[in-house]
């Protein structure tokens, strides 16, 4: 067996045993990878790096033998809420990954596997009453751990698919409670991370040598963050060892649960054009469905099971109302231009543009979720360095990236003037910054 193929086997195994990541967040909010980033996340049809497992799966199979990238990222935000800094966290951390590629009975059969994990912590839910004021977008996005993994296959020379899953930690356990009148009462409580899958797939053509197309598939992806806790309740009895039961057994259920790290079902159709030797264009139109996201509000229920419900029957209360957001149609642009090309150096600079339109309607009740309009604006650098020794005997990569996310003023005026909270004005900005070394080998 070669090292190429051994490698692909392990590192398959290993992408399927991350047991507590999750994928919403980070990349649908900042994006991945710093060409990507650069070129305004308009990346489906190109997908040359480890950005592609998470653009369009199928694209990887552009990758020859073994590619191994690292990095980190930080992104600062400045946002005002009614004019007073709201307190978010920045989103940084480290991205690494790798694509191992081989040719399989004439077919080139890539893997890849692409990780993301926050500085602060592996994965947090920041649940909040709806009426608490708070970015929905990015409440929890800032502190998940992401991992993709994905195998793409070249049908033919000029096509690809690809299937794939993000890997989302699930938080399962709950507290059970045992009362004894005579003896000591005991419990337990039980906590564990879970896995959960959700898929992702991809087609990738390249009709002719300056035109590539890529169109991918994300499922949606939602932990419901649930753990009930019960509590046994003995018989009450009329006296000591008497035998007599005045109150029959009884359980107590409460279960708090909410709904958190929400992604949206995604489809997305791209386009890139080689126009001139040294400059490529890349166009993408991503289609999110926003309205199926439920409540990020925690919500309980109090169940009471036998003698103590006959005499204290318990009733529950609706849910707290969702976001009732929408879908969006998501356009995005970029460029790269081939700066310098020699035999052992080649520089690109690359620029992009996108458009996130917010899925959330005015807040004018109850509720206070919080996004507006965003305009990304991504510029970056690319070294590519060849033949530098026989340990790296193939070009390997230093690339940099800046984005500037703008988040348009918006002002969400109460239709009741006893509410609280009163009208809401946000605006604000995001500054990212961060960069990958690649190694191909």
């Amino acid at each position: 067996m070669s090292k190429v193929k051994a490698l692909l086997i392990l590192l398959a195994a290993a992408g399927w045993l991350i047991p507590a990541a999750a994928w919403a967040g980070p990349y649908e909010v900042f994006g991945t990878g710093p060409r990507a980033i650069a070129m305004g996340g308009a990346y489906s049809a190109l997908g040359e790096d480890l950005a592609g497992v998470y653009y369009n799966i199928a694209s990887i199979t552009q990758v020859k033998r073994l590619h191994v990238e690292f990095g980190y990222v930080n992104a600062e935000p400045e946002i005002t809420l009614n004019g007073v800094s709201h307190d978010l966290d920045p989103n940084r951390g480290a991205h690494f990954g790798v694509i191992v590629s081989n040719i399989l009975r004439g077919h080139r059969l890539s893997f890849g596997a692409n990780v993301f994990i926050p500085d602060d912590h592996v994965m947090r839910f920041l649940v909040l009453p709806s009426d608490h004021p708070h970015f929905v977008m990015t409440a929890n996005a800032n502190h998940t751990v992401v991992a993709i993994v994905g195998v793409g296959f070249e049908v033919f020379p000029w096509m690809s698919i690809g299937f794939g899953s993000n890997v989302l930690g699930d938080n399962v356990g709950g507290v059970d409670f045992e009362i004894n009148e005579n003896d000591p009462s005991r419990g337990s409580l039980r906590s564990e991370i879970g896995s959960y899958f959700s898929p992702v797939a991809g087609l990738w053509f390249r009709p002719f040598n300056c035109w590539r197309i890529g169109a991918s598939y994300r499922e949606k992806v939602e932990m419901e963050l649930d753990l009930p806790n019960t509590i046994k309740i003995p018989p009450i009895t009329a006296f000591h060892d008497s035998g007599i039961s005045i109150i029959r057994e009884s359980n107590l259920v409460l279960l708090a649960y909410t709904w958190s790290h929400f992604s949206p079902r995604q489809f997305t159709l791209g386009n890139a054009l080689q126009l001139h030797p040294r400059l490529l264009t890349s166009f993408d139109l991503v289609y999110m469905q926003w309205s199926e996201m439920k409540t990020d509000a925690p919500y309980s229920f109090v169940y009471l099971s036998g003698g103590l419900a006959d005499i204290f029957p318990t009733e529950n209360g609706s849910p707290p109302p969702g976001p009732n957001a929408h879908d969006t149609i998501n356009p995005s642009v970029g460029g790269e231009f081939h700066a310098v090309d020699t035999d052992r150096f080649d520089m690109f600079a690359r620029t992009g543009y996108g458009f996130r339109p917010t899925p959330i309607p005015e807040q004018t009740g109850f509720s206070n979720y919080l996004d507006t309009d965003t305009h990304i604006v991504g510029a970056g650098l690319g070294f590519t360095f060849s033949d530098i020794s026989q340990v790296l005997p193939r070009p390997f990569s230093f690339d940099l990236y800046t984005q500037f996310q703008f988040l348009e003023r918006r002002v969400m005026h109460k239709t009741d003037p006893n509410n609280k909270i009163g009208d809401l004005e946000i605006e604000g900005y995001w500054w990212n910054l961060g960069g990958n070394i690649t190694l191909r080998f």
